[in-house]
């Protein structure tokens, strides 16, 4: 009740101060009147997020939500409204506003004009928007950069980024201003996956033909999210046309893919599908047939949302995404048969109600389920002849998560200079990180059928938040995004309690200038376990709980932005500084097994951590060509009292420089090419420094009495791989057809043919002396790869 008095209060006096400074004017103003409706795709009846709505005359205005859905209040009898969206026709309409109006806009697409193509967009003016760190990728842009093997990735572009970096050589996976992949809040369509990858990291799951709008955020996060440290991107996925039947088919080297969307009833409900897969493991199989041994690798998305509009006031959506990685292995004898196999699983499904409350209220409930599996197998079967007996034996290891997720999210815009957003959100939790099974049947009985779980079992644990926040401008230049988020997370009978104040500030400096400033409290009640070899079996997600407490985190930002030629060029810096606690990593010399045989918190270590750093951005939004360039420099540091003696660390993705170039130029309206140049300092890597040799003991058995070389470790992340860069290029063809569009992309990924550190480790020979000593050999991961693409749409 406290937390919730807390919320109402702050409510309250948000609204309060709105109606204050609405009605201190000194004189009679003519009563305020409401113009509210929805912007969508005249073509497609998409709903459009971010669309600028503005009143020229006044220097005022608004963006739609993520529903498409506007509000704006003023004081006039009559008034003229600019509606515009990137990519799209400017659209004005002079009303009369005898009353509370409602104008639904239908946008028109644009015709190509090469001096006018935009690459990265932002919802809201980058000099008035009160919030750092925050960029809106257009789904479009998104599909026209160079890709790996030609297949679009958006966690790929999303590392292009300036704070974001990659990781090792080719992973989708991404690390954000020196926190782990565990602190990213990922969100498709308002709930988390907690793998978003495919093939061990190298793609992600989603299909870029299924989203509509990618927003990343990497600082000032407004305090409607919650329960991670470092990031927040938060995908959308389209509607489905309500107008006409549509689609898109397409191949690539690694997968192919297929889109349909159109109406249930025209102009009143549709519904959207994708579906991806991989095709080597189908069109291997003719040649493995009749092979005793054979194996195969395949993964697949399947995207799906349908919605309804029931009145003016009332949508209802329904979407749910289905994703799967499977490697196998069979193999027969004369006898018998075996066959193993590794894989994991995300899916996830939401039903979303929209709701008008009102001319100026909006409101969007939520009710949706997300689970995550991994899993590896092992079956085999012998048979005995003449006596027909037959023995089968089974082995399964699994780990899953659960969650049950509600959320109610209320938007009120009493006038343009206060946008109110507050709600609550609940999360049902159920964590089992680890359990082996074992079966077998001996000449018709059962022997053994056990399954053996951590000594914790299955956890279940909940988190409630509420929050508010009021995005608002004091006075002429000045605006702020106030807000404050109350989280609690309870599992065995424990309860962690955490206010979370949010403050984001953009004061303007003249037309072209702002200077901004944020800090943040974060809490994120799940933590990752990770080993730094690399392997799955040692990697899960766990709750925090007793000697695990949440993961805490501070962040301060602070940076300039700058917009010139009419908002054509921008430039911002940045500089953050972040300080984490309670994180958590393996102990020292921990087994592939230890998590099912012992209690978690036995078999970790708790620590703190900072992170700071400095990011340039520009970037050229309009043209024929047009790009950005962006560079980090930046440091992260871990600090655990049993690990590394006691002291500070740098954290195994410290890297200290970050570059990107990305340029995009077009030739003609239907060819255009595409690169993107990136460099990184090299990452740490903890390597040996020495050996010994030891005589083993009798605990060793048959071993007794034998020599082993014990490698010597010295300071943990102390040495640096090499640096790394690549070249990255892609063509793109199209051509209109009566039927549709054909496009045709060719491409490089690596085009120069860097040799980059994927893996640096220890190789042990003798010199000319015969003494064994150590040397250092690199494994790189991809040459110049080609990239191909193909794809039609209808």
């Amino acid at each position: 009740m406290g937390f919730l008095l807390a919320v109402c209060l702050f409510g309250a006096g948000a609204l309060l101060a709105s109606s204050a400074h609405a009605q201190d004017t000194g004189q009679a103003q003519p009563v305020p009147r409401t113009v509210n409706g929805y912007v969508e795709d005249a073509s497609s009846g998409e709903r459009l997020p971010g669309a600028t709505v503005s009143v020229p005359e006044l220097g005022i205005g608004s963006v739609t939500n993520q529903y498409g859905f506007y509000s704006l209040t003023v004081r006039l009898d009559s008034l003229v409204l600019a509606f515009s969206y990137l990519g799209y026709e400017t659209t004005t309409y002079a009303l009369s506003l005898p009353a509370d109006t409602t104008l639904d806009v239908a946008l028109a697409p644009y015709a190509i004009d090469l001096e006018e193509i935009e690459v990265v967009a932002q919802a809201d003016s980058p000099i008035d928007e009160p919030q750092m760190g925050r960029h809106d990728v257009a789904v479009e842009r998104i599909q026209s950069l160079p890709a790996l093997l030609g297949e679009v990735d958006i966690q790929k572009t999303l590392q292009l980024l300036p704070g974001v970096q990659s990781g090792s050589e080719g992973r989708s996976g991404f690390y954000v201003r020196g926190g782990g992949p565990d602190q990213n809040l990922i969100l498709l369509d308002g709930l988390p996956l907690y793998n978003p990858t495919h093939l061990f990291g190298f793609l992600s799951v989603f299909n870029a033909d299924a989203m509509k709008h990618v927003e990343l955020i990497k600082g000032g996060f407004p305090a409607r999210y919650g329960g991670r440290l470092s990031s927040v991107v938060n995908l959308t996925m389209k509607e489905g046309n309500l107008k006409k039947y549509s689609g898109d088919v397409g191949t690539g080297i690694i997968a192919s893919r297929v889109t349909l969307e159109g109406p249930i009833v025209k102009d009143k409900a549709s519904f959207l599908f994708t579906g991806r897969r991989t095709l080597a493991d189908l069109l291997a199989r003719p040649f493995l047939s009749g092979r005793r041994t054979s194996g195969g690798y395949f993964f697949y998305d399947l995207n799906f949302k349908a919605n309804y509009i029931a009145s003016r006031k009332d949508r209802i959506y329904l979407s749910g995404y289905s994703g799967r990685d499977l490697f196998y292995i069979k193999d027969e004898w004369d006898d018998g048969k075996a066959k193993g196999d590794l894989g994991w699983r995300n899916r996830l499904g939401a039903v979303r109600w929209n709701r008008l409350l009102g001319s100026r209220t909006f409101s969007n409930v939520l009710i949706g389920v997300t689970n995550y599996s991994f899993a590896i197998g092992v079956h085999e079967e012998d048979t005995f002849v003449p006596e027909s007996y037959k023995d089968e034996s089974r082995v399964a290891y699994v780990s899953d998560i659960l969650d049950f997720t509600a959320k109610i999210d209320v938007e009120h815009r009493p006038s343009p200079n206060h946008y109110l957003r507050f709600g609550v959100e609940g999360i049902s939790h159920r964590f089992s990180p680890g359990r082996l099974w074992f079966w077998s049947v001996y000449s018709g009985e059962t022997d053994t059928d056990t399954t053996v779980t951590s000594p914790i079992g299955v956890v279940r644990s909940g988190e409630v938040a509420l929050y508010a926040e009021d995005d608002m401008t004091l006075f002429s230049g000045l605006r702020v995004n106030a807000g404050l988020r109350l989280a609690h997370y309870f599992v065995d009978d424990k309860g962690y309690p955490s206010i979370e104040p949010r403050l984001s500030m953009s004061r303007r400096l003249g037309r072209q200038n702002s200077v901004k400033l944020s800090y943040v409290r974060m809490q994120q009640p799940v933590h990752f376990l990770t080993a730094s070899t690399g392997n799955p079996f040692t990697d899960f997600w766990i709750s925090a709980m007793d000697r695990m407490p949440p993961q805490k985190s501070h962040q301060v930002a602070a940076g300039a932005v700058r917009s010139m030629k009419a908002g054509r060029y921008e430039a911002s810096l940045e500089g953050y500084y972040k300080w984490m606690t309670d994180l958590i990593e393996y102990k020292a010399g921990t087994q592939t097994f230890d998590s099912v045989f012992r209690n978690w918190p036995d078999l970790i270590e708790t620590g703190r951590g900072a992170a700071y750093g400095l990011e340039v951005f520009l970037q050229k939004k309009t043209g024929r060509l047009n790009g950005w360039i962006g560079y980090s420099w930046a440091k992260a540091v871990r600090d655990f009292r049993n690990l590394n003696n006691g002291e500070i660390f740098p954290y195994r993705y410290d890297r200290r420089h970050d570059v990107s170039l990305v340029a995009q130029y077009r030739l003609t309206a239907n060819k255009e090419i595409s690169a993107a140049w990136v460099y990184g300092s090299g990452y740490p890597a903890w390597l040996p420094v020495g050996r010994h040799v030891v005589t083993l003991d009798d605990d060793y058995d048959y071993r007794q009495g034998e020599d082993r070389v014990l490698v010597d470790y010295g300071p943990r992340n102390a040495s640096r791989v090499g640096s790394y860069h690549r070249l990255d290029l892609a063509v793109h063809f199209r051509k209109e057809r009566s039927w549709g569009t054909r496009t045709l992309t060719f491409g490089a990924y690596n085009a120069y043919n860097r040799r980059n550190p994927f893996v640096v480790y220890p190789k042990q020979h003798t010199n000319k002396l015969d003494v064994p000593i150590f040397s250092f050999r690199q494994l790189s991961l991809f040459p110049v790869l080609p990239a191909f693409a193909y794809r039609i749409s209808f």
